[in-house]
């Protein structure tokens, strides 16, 4: 299967059929795979059976929720993972195998409860531990977890206006302790989430992704029914991934609207139903050492029959040593951190190999649509007081076209570094068309002479950081090269990256005519909120504290409105439609220059094999349990 094929139950109406004709042509539907099955614009009802409704703290039931099924066409019954390592239990390992893991991680370890603060920095650990519903391959493939059936539109299990979805809960699952695995451990899982009385700033650390869930209702022990309180085009990401992983209920209930601290024992050490127990979870020392549990869901063979994940040192290359030079641990990650110069010399050793992980992130030149210098008495950088220079379209396309990407991934280290030149990276179909994006020094010259450009000054700034200095060196280089005086600067990092709103050195205020960094990638592939850093709604300014996510300060209505119609379509090829239109405007507007497309960067032993990686998922836990060793 290539990149741009789905799995999918799907078949076009003639509705479908007129409506990618006439609106947007003949594109390939990306998320084919997530929302599969075109059934009819009807059917707003839900499952059937006598409902056990459940409210969100603070929400006030619904006076009723009349239930009938929909129309099912087909109903295919999915007992297992749909791409697991394998089908059939292979012969044991040797008795002297090392089936120990070494996991040398330069972050330290917070918690194994990722809804109980730092989220992400607790995914590594919590993932061995923890499980959710389902994850995304790097296909964008659901894996599925502790849901045992995919919803579409076909089978019944999702509202074909995003206003509802069905789950079937695998059955036969245990926790740590012995308890079954129902449905009322993912109500209880939510209501803990989103309790805002629950953490010391207010909210969960996950409370985001339950933001739209209104009512969640169990159908029985192993089906529950997850209501939105409008319609969700991104109903697929609630209990998906390390921000998803369901706790049980008969130890999280009892704590739902009462403070809890990660540093907590229960969020320390919790029971959970993954392939690996906790049976040392010390936090001073951010080690954790976890055994294999022998009444997994998965009778797949499984390598490793202990696992430690220990914080070594805030060295990212001492840990890579560990694994390419002293063989004394087997996955070192985050080496993408390392600038080009560290990598160089580092590599394939006896032990082990450098393992490029799929990524989202995209290095960024933001350009300032406003003026940074508030000439004659205007306000700096706010809406309203055009930049001098990149107000004007052709300029922002010649500095694109004067770029050289090559030298840039060289630069950040192009073992896991590629030249980019779109606005997002994933789903592909998503990345739109435009033009303006190749290196020519010759057609940018032309371009500015066009228009009677004869040269100006600008100020680059970014963090401070070996990568970006030396980037900032050759974007300098570059446009001096179409008759540009550039002024570098550089910021401590911890201020750059900060929300300060008294700080004129924050990104956020953005007092440059440019700046460069990664901005957060996509936490879905349905990116909603990752697209509102461009709405014309979301400027930052000073009237908002610099608080907005659009700080290039640039408006577009066709964006705003396409932007709009997003967040409630929920036909496949419609959605991929609007998304290449909205992404072909960001391109042909050269709203923000691509630079390089940063991807993950881990040092592996020789002696394991992984089971695949995913950007979409925690690497290398959210599968480990397919990982092989050698015999």
């Amino acid at each position: 299967m290539n990149e741009h094929e789905w799995p999918t139950t799907r078949h076009l109406t003639r509705r479908d059929v007129l409506l990618r004709a006439l609106t947007f042509g003949s594109i390939s539907p990306v998320i084919v795979g997530l929302i599969a099955g075109c059934s009819p614009m009807a059917g707003d009802e839900g499952p059937s059976e006598e409902p056990t409704t459940t409210t969100a703290p603070g929400t006030p039931a619904p006076e009723s929720t009349p239930q009938t099924s929909p129309p099912v066409a087909t109903r295919p019954d999915v007992t297992s993972t749909p791409n697991a390592a394998a089908t059939a239990t292979p012969a044991p390992y040797p008795p002297d195998t090392d089936r120990h893991f070494q996991i040398a991680s330069w972050l330290p370890l917070i918690s194994h409860n990722p809804h109980v603060g730092f989220g992400g920095r607790s995914w590594l650990g919590a993932r061995l531990v923890l499980e959710p519903l389902f994850e995304f391959d790097a296909g964008l493939n659901p894996v599925l977890l502790l849901s045992s059936e995919w919803p579409t539109f076909d089978n019944g299990l999702l509202d074909a206006h995003g206003r509802w979805v069905t789950w079937k809960l695998r059955e036969g699952v245990i926790w740590h302790d012995g308890q079954p695995f129902t449905a009322a451990d993912v109500i209880a899982t939510w209501r803990f989430a989103a309790d805002p009385d629950g953490t010391a700033e207010g909210t969960r650390t996950t409370g985001n992704s339950f933001a739209l869930v209104n009512t969640i209702e169990r159908i029985d022990d192993h089906t529950v029914t997850i209501h939105f309180s409008q319609s969700n085009p991104n109903w697929f990401d609630t209990f998906r991934g390390g921000d998803g992983v369901i706790l049980p209920a008969h130890i999280f209930e009892p704590l739902i609207g009462k403070f809890t601290s990660y540093e907590d024992e229960v969020n320390q050490a919790p029971v959970g139903t993954g392939p690996w127990k906790i049976v040392e979870s010390n936090l001073s020392k951010h080690q954790a050492r976890y055994e294999r549990f022998e009444g997994y869901w998965d009778e797949t063979r499984q390598a490793f029959d202990t696992v430690e994940l220990q914080f070594l040192t805030g060295d990212p290359m001492s840990n890579a040593m560990r694994v390419l030079e002293t063989g004394d641990a087997d996955y070192a990650p985050g080496l993408q951190m390392l600038s080009g110069e560290q990598l160089q010399g580092i590599g394939e050793s006896d032990t082990g190999r450098l393992a490029v992980i799929p990524g989202l992130g995209i290095e960024t030149l933001f350009l300032n649509f406003t003026d940074p210098r508030g000439r004659e008495g205007q306000p700096r950088a706010e809406p309203g007081n055009p930049h001098r220079y990149f107000a004007n379209l052709t300029v922002r396309q010649a500095v694109s076209l004067a770029i050289p990407r090559d030298r840039l991934a060289e630069a950040y280290g192009d073992i896991a570094n590629e030249p980019f030149v779109y606005p997002i990276v994933a789903p592909e179909a998503y990345r739109g068309t435009g033009s303006m994006t190749g290196h020519n020094l010759d057609l940018a010259r032309t371009m500015l002479d066009g228009i009677g450009f004869n040269g100006g000054s600008l100020l680059l700034q970014t963090s401070v950081d070996p990568s970006r200095q030396l980037a900032q060196e050759i974007i300098a280089e570059a446009l001096e090269r179409i008759g540009f005086a550039v002024e570098l600067k550089s910021v401590d990092a911890g201020v750059f990256f900060s929300h300060d709103p008294e700080n004129p050195d924050t990104a956020s205020h953005f007092y440059a005519d440019m700046q460069i960094f990664t901005p957060a990638a996509p936490s879905s592939p349905y990116p909603l909120e990752w697209a509102e850093r461009f709405r014309s709604d979301r400027i930052a300014s000073s009237a908002n504290g610099w608080s907005e996510p659009n700080i290039s300060r640039y408006a577009n209505p066709e964006f705003d409105m396409l932007h709009n119609q997003a967040k409630t379509e929920m036909r496949p090829d419609i959605q991929a439609g609007l998304w290449h239109r909205m992404m072909t405007i960001l391109n042909e507007d050269a709203v923000i220059i691509p630079l390089v497309r940063r991807n993950g960067l881990a040092a592996v032993s020789n002696r394991v094999h992984p089971a695949g990686f995913s950007p979409w998922a925690v690497a290398p836990s959210w599968n480990l349990q397919h990982w092989t060793i050698d015999s």
